[in-house]
């Protein structure tokens, strides 16, 4: 149990850090503020928290890219509905909000949709989730992105991410096959 209490605290969050085991922490104040663990992977919310800032701290300590873990994606398991009470409130919102929606359903989401924003959105969700998955392809898996896209994922992304939906659209109408 690691608390302001603890004899040596910050060498005990050194150890959760770095060890194996322990690798579920209980606690509210342990994800704030100067607390770096990218490998969380699950928050617990156990108790409400009163404070927007003191949630969205928690939050941000999940949100930390891990490439040791491969991690893509965290999860909230909320006992106390925190997350629906702080929602209108909360400034961090999930890019992707179906988490097994594919490229080609964003594709078409992007190329077909009818409304502007749902446009926007899907091509953001297509971004954030390119973003994810670049690093974890395999060296053939590059090299078939290549192939269709005529540029490396980390550079594709980056044009796309600088081009309107509009121009985003045409290209994938003019690109098929990346879905």
């Amino acid at each position: 149990k690691i608390t302001g209490a603890s004899d040596k605290p910050l060498e005990k969050i050194r150890l959760f850090k770095n060890d194996r085991l322990p690798n579920i922490a209980v606690t509210v104040d342990l994800l704030t503020t100067g607390v770096d663990v990218p490998s969380i992977c699950n928050l617990v919310f156990l108790r409400r928290v009163n404070s927007r800032i003191l949630f969205e701290q928690m939050l941000g300590r999940a949100t930390r890219r891990c490439d040791e873990i491969g991690k893509e994606r965290f999860r909230i398991y909320d006992a106390v509905d925190i997350y629906k009470q702080l929602e209108k409130v909360n400034t961090m919102k999930p890019v992707v909000t179906k988490v097994d929606i594919t490229f080609s359903e964003l594709e078409q989401e992007i190329t077909k949709g009818a409304d502007t924003k749902l446009q926007d959105l899907a091509k953001d969700q297509f971004l954030a989730k390119l973003q994810s998955k670049k690093n974890h392809l395999t060296p053939l898996q590059q090299d078939e992105f290549e192939r269709i896209v005529g540029k490396p994922p980390k550079e594709f992304a980056k044009e796309l991410k600088a081009m309107n939906t509009e121009d985003v659209a045409i290209w994938f109408v003019s690109h098929p096959g990346l879905g």
